[in-house]
């Protein structure tokens, strides 16, 4: 596999894993607000 592949590659992984990871703290971050004692809604 060349280097401009590789790194195409690497990019791409890095991408999603940043996608992941914000929908990831999204989702703890409502959570967390869900279950907090003066957050009754």
């Amino acid at each position: 596999m060349s280097l401009a592949a590789l790194g195409l590659v690497l990019q791409a992984t890095l991408n999603m894993s940043q996608a992941l990871l914000r929908i990831f703290l999204m989702n703890a971050s409502s959570e967390h607000a869900k279950n907090l004692p003066h957050n009754k809604a």
